[in-house]
């Protein structure tokens, strides 16, 4: 599956700011009012997080993010091997409360 075919996916959710729709690497900004209905939609592709937020990031979930800006106690990490690598999924809430960066990425 691409990150472009998971996308799709979420084509019906509002988004605050697209910031790269590259090959490998996709990041949006959502709406925090938006979140359990983009978390959902993650589940289904994903499964259960690999770290969800409020537990303590292991060695390989560091390992695995680190790439991408790494992954923090309040942060969200999925993980799913794929044919072409490993794909993952985070979500960074912002300070303001209203906003969360939702990134997915291949790890290879």
């Amino acid at each position: 599956m691409t990150l472009s075919e998971i996308i799709e996916q979420f084509s019906q959710l509002r988004v605050y700011e697209t910031r790269d729709t590259e090959q490998d690497y996709q990041e949006r900004v959502i709406y925090n009012e938006d979140f359990s209905a983009w978390y959902a939609m993650l589940q289904k592709v994903f499964g259960p997080p690999l770290k969800p937020a409020g537990s303590a990031p292991s060695p390989r979930d560091l390992a695995l993010s680190q790439q991408y800006g790494g992954v923090f106690d309040n942060q969200v990490l999925f993980s799913k091997e794929s044919e072409d690598g490993t794909l993952i999924a985070m979500f960074w809430p912002w300070m303001d409360g209203q906003h969360t960066t939702f990134k997915l990425c291949r790890v290879f």
